[in-house]
């Protein structure tokens, strides 16, 4: 599915960001397939040219990245067509919003530990009757009937304390599974990447494997290929290339 056609780039010249990047590559004429990349070195205006598209196309969620009193008066003499209406849920996304993911998980996991902490030292669990608790809880949870008489007896007494284990093991729910950032940021995009959508993605490939990348390159083809989705891409991957 193509949604957005074409776009031209301003050919002004100025020697202030973002004219003195763009200006100077003898762009001009962007012509869209479903799938379209934009590769090139560090500093070649790679995540310049997706924020200038993703402001030029009226993107609601837009993430503009180093931007100055310029460069909205650079995107306004810019244009653009449409081949289909731009769905409302398509999105840019940048690979700091995937480690501002990553963080904001390590955040929420250190915050839950500290609270569970905090219920530990005020039902006056040690330690040790914690781990024992939290066997009792597996045991619970899988098949009750395997409990002997010791952590039958120790469960009533957890239950009957202001319900010590419940609220312990409650807590630890809360805890997010943690991932390596490679994982992390593969299940973001297995969830952000929806059907009938258009995707700019600055450098997706960032933290992850090479096994990792073929398949963000795998999940990119069928999304464009039979979910409806377009994706502009600015990429250093050679996986992504392929």
């Amino acid at each position: 599915m193509i949604y957005l056609d074409s776009f031209c780039l301003s050919q002004e010249k100025h020697v202030v960001y973002p004219y003195n990047v763009l200006t100077t590559k003898g762009l001009e004429f962007i012509k869209f397939a479903p799938i379209t990349i934009f590769y090139g070195n560090n500093g070649s205006g790679k995540s310049t040219l997706l924020n200038v598209i993703a402001n030029g196309i009226g993107l609601s969620n837009k993430s503009l990245g180093n931007t100055n009193e310029y460069f909205n008066g650079y995107v306004k003499k810019c244009s653009h067509e449409f081949e289909h209406p731009l769905p409302a849920k398509s999105r840019l996304i940048r690979s700091e919003d995937i480690m501002g993911g990553i963080i904001q998980n390590r955040k929420d996991n250190y915050n839950v530990e500290r609270n569970l902490q905090r219920e530990i030292k005020k039902n006056k669990l040690f330690n040790k009757e914690f781990e024992f608790a939290q066997k009792i809880w597996e045991k619970l949870s899988n098949n009750p009937l395997d409990l002997t008489e010791e952590e039958r007896f120790f469960a009533s007494r957890c239950s009957l304390q202001d319900n010590n284990m419940a609220g312990i093991t409650s807590a630890r729910a809360e805890m997010i599974e943690e991932e390596s950032n490679g994982e992390t940021a593969l299940n973001y995009f297995k969830d952000m990447l929806l059907h009938d959508a258009m995707f700019l993605l600055d450098e997706p490939e960032n933290s992850m494997s090479p096994k990792f990348q073929d398949e963000l390159r795998k999940l990119i083809h069928g999304c464009a290929c039979y979910l409806n989705c377009q994706f502009i891409i600015a990429t250093h991957s050679p996986f992504l290339l392929s």
